[in-house]
């Protein structure tokens, strides 16, 4: 069996890529995909041949099935960025604010706004939103107020 977390794992994708279409890399024939299960002492039952032919079948050439194995390659780029994760160690702090280097602070939220700023707005006609826009040149900042 092909055990993820071992050099089989990595001994079975370089199979499958050294099998794959010389001008699309992340397909592969069918035939071929199960002679390297074969080498890994893998058989598939027709049931199991079948789901993969329907979930990951691209083409149809010549009698012979295309599958795509994007998905596995996408599993072992997922499999080594967990592993990279796992590696890293966050320390506890108390700081209220933490920001990342994009400068966010993490705050999801607007802030709210007094029921005293509330009552002191009013309300404007439509004359003067159309001022607001073209005379005071304030288009911009009215259409992210109401996004």
């Amino acid at each position: 069996m092909v055990d993820k977390d071992s050099t089989s794992w990595a001994k079975f994708l370089l199979l499958l890529r050294r099998n794959t279409m010389k001008d699309e890399r992340s397909l592969i024939k069918m035939q071929e995909f199960l002679r390297v299960l074969a080498k890994f002492r893998l058989k598939l039952n027709d049931k199991q041949k079948s789901i993969i032919q329907k979930l990951y079948r691209v083409l149809y050439v010549e009698d012979q099935s295309m599958i795509s194995i994007q998905p596995i390659l996408d599993m072992e780029k997922s499999l080594s960025t967990n592993q990279i994760f796992n590696k890293v160690k966050l320390e506890e702090s108390n700081e209220e604010l933490k920001m990342d280097l994009g400068g966010f602070l993490g705050d999801f939220h607007r802030h709210r706004v007094s029921h005293e700023a509330i009552k002191k707005r009013r309300a404007f006609t439509e004359t003067e939103l159309v001022d607001m826009m073209i005379v005071d040149d304030r288009l911009k900042e009215i259409a992210l107020a109401f996004r």
